[in-house]
């Protein structure tokens, strides 16, 4: 027997798409037939992950069931089912002899489909924003209209925009943005005067002014630390990682200590239940949000030497066991009540979180959102380049355990004199074919300068483009059929901006201003000069 889509296939489908299923007999027989699936079952699929993670409870898979298919001819069924829900499920078609009730199957794995928010069909680009550079939240409000009026934004994510030390342990001038003090707060310091207005009052207008311009708002939330002095260490010093002579435990990486953080330690039940609140009181505010849970990788190996998070090491056969088991569970609570919110989370360092979860942790919720972010790699090879080939591998293998999977891409490679823009264009555009191929189609690429476009879009680096680079960039967006490329804003002093000035109208202010190629509209007129339009 054969069913259509294939078993074993993935399937991108979009919430108030009709998923059509086809069973076809060897040769007509009496019986019936039903497509076996836990569509439309997703809240009891939620209970089911939330009580395995917080209980210890073993999931038996209640979200099942069976859907009758229709006989449209002689050995052929037929099923239409409305994806009338958001996240990521799975079904196979079967049939049952007369008399019998034991089910056939058709050859191969589970038919696969990742049913996706309608508004996020399209235009899903991300400007990072940091509240502190604009003056305020409601100047950040003022410059909507540029930002995602003009600039074609439709995803804004702030900066960590909580309370920072200002005294005690403050690093720097201002206080780093990710020594959060207190999670139920933003920071004073960027709202304006108002008294008729809280500091948290102005930063939800900022969401209602995003949300009112149909657009997604995602909060970073570094929920791995804490700054010094913070509410959390103040009033449950247990809840956090302690070296080995009992000082508190500051994260860092790059063989340097970030020494204005305290680490959070996630085998602890009471933090996990406290840090769930938060998240849960943001998502109250805004339904729809992504939230991150941000950590900070040590240079070493472990997060914790404690025997709760060794423990969970062991159990999923990872250095990032703590994160991930806990990011699990959070994404179940977040969905149960509000089901489009959702959790991102980075895959970071080869000796740590870039590592997924063996099989006995079984699969992340639909809602989860890690991010592949190889600062390791070798910026200037592909992905399938012997420097970097083990990136993708783990690439691959998170595929087995999250149906989401988002990289954080760097085309500006680092290192002495590489100043932005440097677009590898080449690398980078074999980079998403070689993502794609590994088995999931990029949702979302971030770098560090910019974000995707549904449009591909890239920046006009300094001196002349190769011809070459920018015929095979064309013919790689044409082969990924509508996978975008990052449009980096070109930052640096004025006299290396000036050097590649853009138009009048093209500047976001004196010092930042933004230069891009409309690849796909423009390419013939950059290949053959003969092209050019007026």
């Amino acid at each position: 027997m054969k069913q259509l889509p294939d078993p074993s296939e993935f399937l991108l489908k979009w919430k108030g798409d009709v998923l059509t299923v086809t069973l076809a007999l060897d040769k007509p027989r009496k019986g019936r037939a039903a497509f076996r699936t836990n569509l439309g079952r997703a809240q009891v699929r939620r209970r089911e992950i939330i009580a395995e993670t917080e209980r210890g409870e073993v999931p038996l898979a209640r979200a099942w069931t069976d859907i009758a298919m229709t006989e449209t001819g002689p050995g052929v069924f037929k099923v239409d089912i409305p994806l009338s829900e958001v996240g990521v499920f799975s079904g196979k078609a079967c049939f049952f002899p007369e008399g019998s009730n034991v089910p056939e199957w058709p050859e191969g794995d589970n038919l696969h489909i990742k049913v996706e928010p309608d508004d996020l069909r399209k235009n899903c680009s991300i400007y990072t924003v940091f509240p502190r550079q604009f003056g305020s939240f409601r100047e950040v409000a003022r410059r909507l209209p540029l930002i995602m009026d003009k600039m074609g934004f439709k995803i804004i994510q702030t900066l960590p925009p909580f309370p920072v030390p200002t005294t005690y342990a403050v690093m720097g001038e201002y206080g780093c943005p990710f020594a959060a003090t207190d999670f139920y707060s933003v920071d004073p310091a960027m709202a304006e005067f108002d008294e008729f207005a809280t500091p948290l009052d102005q930063f939800r207008e900022l969401i209602d002014c995003v949300h009112a311009r149909r657009g997604l708002f995602f909060v970073d939330l570094p929920a791995n630390h804490t700054g010094w002095a913070s509410t959390l260490q103040t009033h449950h010093p247990d809840w956090f990682n302690h070296e080995a002579d009992g000082r508190f435990h500051s994260p860092g990486a790059w063989g340097v200590k970030w020494a204005d953080l305290v680490e959070l330690d996630y085998s602890n039940p009471e933090l996990r239940e406290e840090l769930t609140r938060r998240y849960l009181k943001l998502a109250a505010g805004d339904p729809e949000g992504i939230f991150d849970l941000t950590q900070s990788d040590d240079w070493g190996d472990e997060f914790c030497n404690c025997a709760g998070c060794r423990a969970l090491v062991e159990k999923y056969g990872t250095p990032g066991a703590p994160l991930f088991d806990y990011a699990k569970e959070l994404c179940g609570r977040l969905a149960e009540k509000y089901p489009k919110a959702g959790v991102r989370f980075l895959a970071y360092r080869k000796t740590q979180t870039e590592f997924p979860p063996n099989a006995a942790f079984g699969r992340f919720p639909a809602n989860a959102y890690p991010t592949l972010a190889p600062i390791n790699d070798d910026f200037t090879k592909p992905l399938d380049h012997p420097n970097n080939i083990e990136t993708l591998e783990n690439f691959r293998k998170w595929t087995a355990v999250s149906d989401n999977q988002l990289t954080w891409s760097y085309p500006m490679p680092y290192g002495a004199n590489k100043r932005p823009p440097f677009a590898a264009i080449r690398r980078w555009t074999r980079d998403m074919r070689l993502l794609a191929d590994a088995g999931r189609e990029p949702d979302v690429g971030r770098e560090d300068l910019g974000g995707l476009r549904p449009r591909a879009l890239v920046v006009r680096p300094p001196g002349p483009v190769a011809e070459r680079e920018l015929a095979e960039t064309a013919a790689v967006l044409k082969a990924l059929d509508g996978l975008a490329v990052a449009s980096p804003e070109i930052a640096g002093n004025p006299a290396e901006v000036d050097e590649h000035a853009a138009r009048p109208d093209e500047r976001v202010d004196g010092l930042r201003r933004v230069r891009r190629i409309r690849l796909v509209e423009r390419i013939d007129d950059r290949v053959d000069p003969a092209s050019r339009k007026p």
